[in-house]
């Protein structure tokens, strides 16, 4: 089979649909988690864990670019279910054998502080996952990157009420 070298991937493969699945996948690979996809995308569970697959495998075969997580990520330890009540169950294998901490902005400040001095001076690589409370704890965590703030360092919002911070 010969095809043309300028032929684009089939379109479940392409990046827009990839960039649209890249923050579940991130998720994934970090926690086990369950949720509604027709909330957060308009599909049925079945549609769902199809593209989520399809864009992990688009991911791989053209090797897109992602800030999140790279082409080494353990992808072969996510499982996704479709529940009774419409939701999917999305279940990382690995994080079962890594104990979880989800810090949060009050109640481990130093630590965060700390953290985002090592990923400041580049000792460390990863991401940090940290819960708030107020729309105030919130800005006043994003004002620290640059260049407002003192630390070369990446913070964005991963979901309500949760921050990530990275290199």
């Amino acid at each position: 089979m010969i095809q043309p070298f300028d032929a684009l991937p089939r379109f479940d493969l392409r990046e827009k649909p990839f960039r649209k699945f890249e923050r579940y996948i991130n998720r994934a690979l970090h926690e086990t988690y369950e949720l509604d996809p027709f909330v957060e995308l308009h599909l049925k569970p079945h549609s769902f864990i199809i593209r989520f697959k399809d864009a992990i495998l688009g991911f791989q075969r053209y090797k897109y670019e992602s800030i999140l997580f790279t082409q080494e990520a353990d992808f072969k330890s996510i499982h996704l279910y479709e529940l009774s009540n419409g939701w999917v169950r999305i279940v990382n294998d690995s994080s079962y054998n890594k104990p979880t901490e989800i810090l949060h902005c009050e109640r481990d400040h130093d630590k965060l502080l700390a953290l985002a001095v090592v990923y400041h001076k580049r000792e460390a690589n990863g991401q940090t996952f940290f819960q708030y409370n107020t729309p105030d704890q919130r800005q006043q965590w994003l004002a620290m990157q640059q260049p407002a703030g003192d630390y070369d360092i990446t913070i964005r919002d991963f979901g309500p009420g949760t921050l990530v911070m990275r290199q």
